[in-house]
């Protein structure tokens, strides 16, 4: 379990930048809930910390490797949020810095 949790939370790296800063990740897997009757509840939790913010997912299945894809996917949609608006307003900024650059230019 330990090889799938580096290999799922290492493909989360395309959504930071890694020039910019270090990120650190936090995994939490524990049988929340158990017994004769009901079976073994799993509890999976995420937490990334990384410059641009902190993006923190929870989950709870029957199954651990259920659980934890959940997070992992609810984390993947927070962090391409977040990437998808730093561009946006980085290209704000730049269309904003090369239209004042045109405004200086001799005519």
């Amino acid at each position: 379990m330990e090889a799938q949790v580096q290999e799922k939370v290492s493909g989360l790296a395309r959504f930071i930048d890694e020039t910019k800063a270090e990120a650190y990740a936090s995994v939490e897997l524990e049988r929340a809930v158990g017994g004769m009757k009901n079976g073994d509840i799993w509890r999976a939790e995420l937490h990334i910390t990384h410059e641009s913010g902190e993006f923190r997912a929870e989950s709870t299945k029957a199954k651990i490797d259920h659980a934890f894809t959940t997070v992992v996917r609810d984390v993947a949609r927070e962090l391409g949020r977040a990437h998808k608006k730093a561009q946006a307003t980085a290209r704000k900024r730049n269309g904003a810095i090369k239209s004042l650059l045109r405004g200086f230019g001799g005519k």
